[in-house]
């Protein structure tokens, strides 16, 4: 059992894969448990779009996940 994950998302562009990749690495080194997952950004979407994605993101990360806190 895993006492917690983290968990995040990232858009598609270069900038931010390159920030994702870092953290799983970070993550990965300190040998801590993480869920990190590249969303592609839509046309006309702005960053309040994107963050409004962040909730159903970790609803569903916590469903996969009972056991987590």
């Amino acid at each position: 059992m895993t006492d917690f994950i983290v968990c995040s998302f990232h858009t598609d562009d270069e900038y931010y894969r390159r920030h994702g990749e870092e953290l799983k690495k970070s993550l990965s080194d300190l040998g801590v448990t993480y869920i990190v997952e590249e969303i592609p950004k839509k046309d006309g979407q702005d960053w309040a779009d994107l963050c409004r994605q962040k909730v159903p993101f970790l609803k569903r990360i916590c469903d996969e996940n009972p056991d987590c806190k």
